[in-house]
């Protein structure tokens, strides 16, 4: 899990990536490639 975008070559590796109270541009990322996005308070 991450919550920004400058980890997105460790998501890319992993087999379940999830996106948790992400940046806008993970969020946008996440969205786009069907990730799991978790916001949490």
């Amino acid at each position: 899990y991450s919550d920004s975008h400058n980890d997105l070559p460790l998501l890319n590796m992993v087999t379940h990536p999830v996106a948790v109270n992400p940046d806008d541009q993970l969020a946008e990322y996440a969205r786009i490639r069907g990730w799991a996005v978790m916001e949490l308070a």
